[in-house]
This record gives C-alpha cells, sequence and structure tokens, in this order.
C-alpha cells in the first residue's frame, strides 16, 4: 500500500512537476511551509508600537520605550519568539539551513506588505541588516541578516546597505540583562557611508530587550539617518 506522501511524489511525477513539500509536515503543498503548519507560529496581537514588546493591556507606549525612549522611532515584529517557530528560526541561522531562511522571509514579507498597506506607512530608502561580527560569522558560515535583508529587498525592491560593521565582539548576550547588553555593544558598530536624511529599516530576526537594534540605530543617526524603523521577524517576550 502506497503512503499518502509517496502517492502525492508519483502524482507530481506523473504530471511532469517537481514534488513540493511543506518542511514541517512534509505534506504537498505549493510553498516552502504551508499556511496549515504557519497557523501555528505564534502572532503578535498588543504590543507596544515603539519596541514591539507584547503588552497584556491596550497601550501604545511600553513603560521602557517611556523612560528610556530608544534611538529608533518604531518596530513591527509579526511573530512571537516561541515554539514551533523559534525551533526554526534556531535551525536557519545555526545550522545554515538557507531554504528554511527562505520560507521564513516569505512568510515575513506577507505580514509585512500587509501591515505597511494597512497601516498607509512609506517604504524606507534602505534595509540595513544588523552586522556581525567576522568572527561570529566565520563560525556560522553566512550572515543570517544579510541574508534575510537581500530576500526582503527583492520581495520590496529597497536596496540594502552594507556600509555597517561590527567592530567589537560583545559576550552573548542571552544570559546579559538589558543594561549589561546595552553596555556590551556601546560602540560596537561603525559605519562606512554618510546617510544624509535617508530612512532605514534595520532587519535583524529575532529582538529580545531592543539592545542591538537600539545600539546599531544610534550609530545610524550619526552617520546622518533621518527615520529608523525595525523589521523583525518575532519578538521575545519579556519573561524571556
Amino acid at each position: 500500500m502506497d503512503i499518502p506522501l509517496f502517492t502525492a511524489f508519483k502524482r507530481s511525477l506523473k504530471q511532469g512537476k517537481l514534488p513540493q513539500y511543506c518542511m514541517m509536515c512534509a505534506e504537498p503543498s505549493h510553498q516552502r511551509i504551508c499556511h496549515h503548519c504557519e497557523a501555528y507560529w505564534p502572532l503578535q496581537h498588543h504590543c507596544c508600537q515603539q519596541c514591539s514588546l507584547p503588552l497584556r493591556q491596550h497601550a501604545l507606549i511600553c513603560g521602557d520605550c517611556l523612560k528610556h525612549p530608544p534611538n529608533f522611532d518604531y518596530t513591527y515584529a509579526p511573530y512571537l519568539y516561541d515554539a514551533p517557530l523559534s525551533t526554526l528560526i534556531l535551525d536557519f541561522k545555526t545550522q545554515g539551513n538557507l531554504p528554511l531562511g527562505i520560507a521564513l522571509c516569505d512568510y515575513w514579507q506577507q505580514r509585512l506588505r500587509q501591515h505597511i498597506l494597512s497601516q498607509h506607512q512609506v517604504l524606507p530608502d534602505y534595509l540595513a541588516p544588523v552586522p556581525s561580527h567576522w568572527r561570529r560569522q566565520w563560525q556560522r558560515g553566512f550572515s543570517h541578516t544579510h541574508f534575510c535583508a537581500e530576500q526582503l529587498s527583492r520581495y520590496f525592491a529597497i536596496p540594502v546597505f552594507n556600509h555597517s560593521r561590527m567592530i567589537k565582539q560583545s559576550d552573548m548576550q542571552k544570559s546579559l540583562t538589558r543594561k549589561q547588553r546595552l553596555h556590551a555593544l556601546s560602540s560596537a558598530f561603525t559605519i562606512d557611508k554618510p546617510l544624509n536624511g535617508k530612512s532605514i529599516a534595520i532587519i535583524d530576526d529575532v529582538m529580545t530587550t531592543g539592545a542591538t537594534a537600539n545600539a546599531f540605530a544610534k550609530v545610524l543617526h550619526v552617520a546622518g539617518a533621518a527615520n529608523i524603523t525595525v523589521w523583525v521577524l518575532a519578538r521575545t517576550p519579556r519573561q524571556r
């Protein structure tokens, strides 16, 4: 007896097409990850408009952003950093799973496009991926933020700003507090080209405390950026 997946494989071959399957459930799909599996990714609902921190109550700005306004103006994160999406993101950037990275960016751009249209927002002049230190990039074999920026660049026809570097490698940040992260990231980035009033969207996969985006936005402002937004795929809840 044929199993369903093998039956679908043979049917696709008879039709002269290469079979396509969802990377999560292995069911036939025209997309790399089917809509059924994407429905299990935790969506953002009520969040701070400035840093996208999930909020339990309706509010525009969280307390942290009111007390310490960040160097960026706005953040959009369509998803929460939680299973099963968190596992997929880790697999993409730590194992170099580029097809999975394309699949993640497919849904990222769809959510972004819907959000931009519904909010009547203007597209930025450049996409600026958060740079990695050369040692970290060498260890991984690629820059996951540049990879995502290139994918989004193709979707939105926005050029990628490739004139930034991380010149100081910070400690592994997962165990650090927000204050410790800010200190570790001070003077970590440099910009090699003036921005002359251009608007920028910082690109990163996950925002945890916002310290990285804040430090990067600071040097972008010094380089002449006018408006800075942050586009991330997922936002980590405060308890993380």
